[in-house]
């Protein structure tokens, strides 16, 4: 079956005719019966989608004493998105509302969409950016966090930025947005050295905190190993920077002991990684080919 006719009426899909038939070759529909779960908070996420037909909940904490229901999604509409940025596993649990047909779609294609054609893939992340703040349940302070950063990760890839002064950029919003008694850096693994290097940090330093962490340093390796974890009476909050299986760095919330990050706040940083994560590899890319088109024009002055 062909959803090119359904795609085209909604505005993420507003993209040329070869990119969205290359989405609808990849697309595989979905039946659920009424109540039952399409994918559960935790559980690795490597797909987004689309409902056809019907409607999706969006549980936190589902059939637990603290459930919350977020949104009621309609036809249309787009769940599921936090997969583009990588492997992370799902904020939320999403259940059909009704006898519900969705359209998955593998989140590798929206990513491959972004690397070779960066006009489509611009317009698509960007919709979906907007998307997910939509559905963010947060502060004024905090949505606005979200857009201005969306748009330094258009304004970067744009641009061309080197992902490090893109870091930095965006550093300043994250320290607009989190307490005061809050510190926090983000750093980028080296491939050539094998080290994580402190791209920027802001708030008191702590005596652990280096500008360079070797890949098997002790450090790494706790932080490494629990999302929250305690480091000589710090509270530490990590949140990993993938690329596709590696990472490709991190970022740290540090709090002292009598105090402590709210769910809101955790889930406002969770959703920033995920930006800076897919940015991250889109800027590379970028990076690379602006190397290789270099390399391409120097070798063409000594031909002859």
């Amino acid at each position: 079956m062909s959803y090119k006719k359904f795609l085209q009426k909604l505005p993420m899909f507003n993209i040329s005719e070869h990119t969205l038939d290359k989405i609808c070759q990849n697309i595989i529909e979905k039946k659920f019966k009424n109540k039952e779960v399409i994918f559960k908070e935790g559980t690795e996420g490597e797909n987004v989608y689309i409902i056809y037909l019907g409607s999706v909940e969006i549980y936190k904490n589902y059939n637990k004493q603290n459930q919350k229901l977020l949104s009621v999604l309609l036809e249309g509409d787009l769940f599921g998105e936090t997969s583009l940025f990588s492997k992370i596993q799902r904020t939320a649990t999403a259940v059909a509302k009704s006898e519900t047909t969705v359209l998955e779609i593998p989140s590798k294609i929206f990513l491959d969409v972004f690397n070779t054609t960066a006009d489509d893939g611009i317009k698509i992340v960007q919709w979906m950016l907007f998307n997910t703040m939509s559905r963010l349940e947060r502060t004024s302070k905090e949505l606005t966090t979200i857009y201005r950063i969306s748009q330094i990760i258009l304004e970067s890839v744009i641009q061309q930025d080197e992902p490090q002064n893109f870091l930095v950029k965006i550093s300043e919003e994250i320290e607009d947005v989190l307490p005061e008694f809050c510190s926090f850096g983000i750093y980028i693994y080296n491939n050539f050295n094998e080290e994580y290097q402190l791209v920027t940090y802001k708030g008191e330093r702590t005596v652990w905190v280096k500008d360079i962490f070797e890949q098997n340093d002790e450090v790494v390796k706790t932080i490494f190993a629990s999302e929250e974890t305690v480091i000589q009476n710090n509270k530490v909050y990590t949140y990993l920077l993938k690329e596709d299986e590696n990472n490709s760095g991190f970022m740290i919330c540090i709090v002292n002991p009598q105090f402590f990050l709210t769910q809101q706040s955790k889930d406002l940083l969770l959703s920033i990684s995920n930006l800076i994560s897919v940015s991250i590899k889109s800027l590379k890319f970028l990076q690379e080919e602006k190397e290789k088109l270099k390399l391409q024009n120097v070798k063409s002055k000594y031909v002859f």
